[in-house]
């Protein structure tokens, strides 16, 4: 009778355990070891025990528990132990060895293959990560543990955000569908992705609901990595003083660095030497860059840790003297992190002569966009032939610009662009047809500002800065006619070439009243595949778009600015996201979005993504004369048009080509 009462209790302290109730869970494993009739029995009640104890942040009584385990789950439970305190180096062997252990049974080595793979993410090791966790996946179902096979799936989408690859993160996360009341952590893991991805905001509500959670269930630990988390999200998103309440309600070493943080950025007088002395050294460079003490970070630069030299690059950068030093500098570094916003952006302010401005401004979208390639100059020149380069950069402020004409760089000073009156005035022209002096008015001006100086002979490829996306190119004066091309970067434009495949797929989503009727009288003149009304659904466009050449929606269109994995278009069962489109294995060469506005973010999302060619709008889009516009376009490009040369002859409503 004592051993079914032991394994009830033992079975409910695990479940209380995995369901949120930790101190619930410990009550009953105390219970469990009380009725425990055998040393089995006990050892088990006392390994469930170190680890509530631990999740409770009372790591002395969880490692008395653990020593008196005298078999190889104690050594398994010492290394995920490791690995839950972020000391990775240290609880990879040791968990390798327990994955293999015989003397373990499937659970406890499924439990050693999980902390593998998390270990290994945070050592970079993503493939050994991704393997391992699938292994555990694979274990867990079939013993039948169905919610601990979805916390590896849950847990291959950490992997996958920790190798940069947000849209196969955001889709694994979606597929575990862990309830987060009963595991708040993965609010956590789902907030960095959505912070990856731009979305500060949402990211910010649910790192502070995971904390309420984890607190609420008396998890230490887990809610002392939310509220860091929070902490860093605020500071990110400009909100210096939630950043400072968040980190001063972790007592550690990073708490303490971030609240710093926030108070140099609060204007406060800071002892950052005494926060610093204490962190991390990574924490340390970053506290001490902040705080403008750069030479006691440019040592670093000699680091063996990749990130801390560049760091010490990215210092000695601000010391220097000379913008050829800082240049030098800046190169150091991103040969120690590629990846660095900072070193980047850095470079580019150093930069003075046409075709060095040219290479680092490209080499900032790289980072910003996570592309690692940079086009070089030449490559550029010789790429365009008779096609004109404006190139667009913030500065100081302002907006300037480096141009491409005849092989020769120039750059330009144009003083802070405002788009404002263009927009406005142009969106009330499409939607009401009334303001036409007034839009006129508006182009001219930004006209002036923008082309006064330069010459645009030739076909124009526009490289834009985020808020330039708005701006309907083919209506100025000093483009109207020409075939204008757009692009977020050179590279982008470079990568966009080849043929488009045959093939034509029209899509037509819900609540817009033109939609329907526009794709079926393309689909009857250009023959294809049709998805109108309950047809149109996610799963079925995504699948459909893997086999055409061309495809066509129209749909409404809902943006996430600065975040293109989440904006999205309108179908028949919900919508259809940035990283939905991101995940399909062959995107269409070309795609025509006959959508409101929609040229800002998805339109990146299909050109990172393989697409050649995007036509969006910048503005919103009237049904009558938007239906006339893609009956020529697509006409104009089965004859063998290029998408510029076909829009070229509608400039006033708003319709742009993106990539090539």
């Amino acid at each position: 009778m004592a051993a079914v009462t032991w394994k009830a209790l033992q079975v409910s302290a695990v479940a209380l355990h995995e369901t949120g109730k930790t101190r619930q869970a410990r009550t009953v494993a105390e219970a469990a070891l009380a009725a425990a009739a055998s040393e089995d029995e006990r050892a088990e009640s006392r390994l469930t025990l170190a680890w509530v104890h631990h999740q409770l942040g009372n790591s002395d009584s969880s490692a008395h528990f653990i020593e008196q385990v005298h078999d190889a789950r104690a050594g398994c439970l010492n290394g995920l132990l490791l690995c839950h305190d972020g000391k990775h180096a240290a609880a990879l062997p040791v968990l390798e060895a327990a994955s293999v252990d015989p003397s373990l049974d499937l659970r406890w080595r499924a439990n050693a293959l999980v902390g593998v793979g998390i270990s290994a993410a945070y050592l970079g090791h993503f493939s050994r990560a991704d393997q391992a966790l699938d292994d555990a996946y694979e274990l867990y179902t079939g013993l039948g543990e169905l919610e601990r096979a979805a916390t590896c799936r849950h847990n291959q989408g950490f992997v996958a955000a920790e190798a940069g690859d947000l849209p196969r993160a955001l889709a694994l996360y979606d597929s575990a569908d862990i309830d987060p009341t009963s595991r708040p952590e993965v609010l956590v893991d789902r907030a960095k992705a959505l912070m990856g991805s731009g979305l500060l905001q949402e990211a910010g509500v649910a790192l502070s609901r995971a904390g309420r959670l984890l607190g609420a269930a008396g998890r230490g630990p887990a809610y002392n990595e939310a509220m860091l988390a929070y902490s860093s999200c605020c500071l990110r998103a400009g909100k210096a003083e939630a950043a400072l309440t968040a980190a001063q309600s972790v007592d550690s070493h990073e708490g303490r660095a971030l609240a710093a943080h926030a108070r140099i950025a609060l204007g406060e007088q800071v002892d950052v030497n005494g926060v610093a002395m204490n962190c991390d050294p990574i924490v340390a460079a970053r506290l001490r860059l902040a705080a403008d003490q750069a030479s006691l970070v440019a040592a670093q630069r000699s680091s063996t840790v990749p990130a801390l030299r560049a760091l010490g690059w990215l210092a000695q950068a601000r010391l220097a003297r000379t913008n050829a030093a800082a240049l030098v500098a800046c190169r150091n570094g991103l040969r120690a992190d590629p990846r660095s916003v900072e070193l980047a952006a850095a470079g580019r302010a150093a930069a003075t002569h046409p075709r060095t401005v040219f290479t680092w401004v490209e080499r900032e979208r790289a980072t910003l966009d996570g592309l690692g390639q940079v086009p070089t100059p030449a490559e550029m020149v010789n790429a365009l032939g008779s096609t004109t380069l404006l190139s667009f950069y913030n500065h100081n402020g302002c907006t300037s610009a480096v141009s491409v004409i005849d092989g020769r760089f120039r750059l330009h000073d144009l003083g802070q662009v405002d788009p404002t009156a263009v927009r406005a005035s142009m969106t009330l022209l499409a939607t009401t047809g009334h303001g036409e002096d007034a839009a006129n008015r508006a182009l001219d001006e930004l006209d002036q500002q923008i082309f006064s100086k330069i010459d645009i002979p030739r076909q124009p490829l526009l490289i834009l800065t985020r808020e330039l996306h708005w701006i309907p190119w083919g209506a100025f004066p000093t483009l109207r006619g020409l075939p204008v091309v757009t692009a977020p970067s050179a590279l982008h434009w470079l990568r966009a070439e080849g043929d488009v495949p045959p093939g034509h797929l029209w899509v037509a989503g819900p609540r817009l009243e033109h939609a329907e009727f526009e794709v079926v009288e393309l689909h009857q003149e250009h023959g294809g595949t049709l998805l109108v009304g309950a047809d149109a659904t996610v799963d079925a466009v995504l699948t459909a778009m893997a086999d055409v050449g061309t495809v066509h929606i129209a749909a409404h269109c809902a943006h996430r600015p600065g975040a293109p994995l989440f904006s999205s278009l309108e179908l028949a069962d919900g919508p259809l996201y940035g990283h939905h489109i991101a995940r399909i294995p062959r995107l269409p060469a070309r795609v025509v979005l006959s959508a409101c506005e929609s040229a800002l973010d998805l339109p990146r999302v299909f050109l990172d993504h393989g697409a050649r060619s995007v036509v969006a709008s910048t503005l919103p889009v009237v049904d009558a004369r938007a239906a006339a516009l893609v009956r020529s376009l697509h006409r104009e490009l089965a004859e063998g048009s290029e998408t510029g040369v076909a829009l070229a002859r509608h400039p006033g409503l708003g319709f742009v080509a993106i990539g090539r």
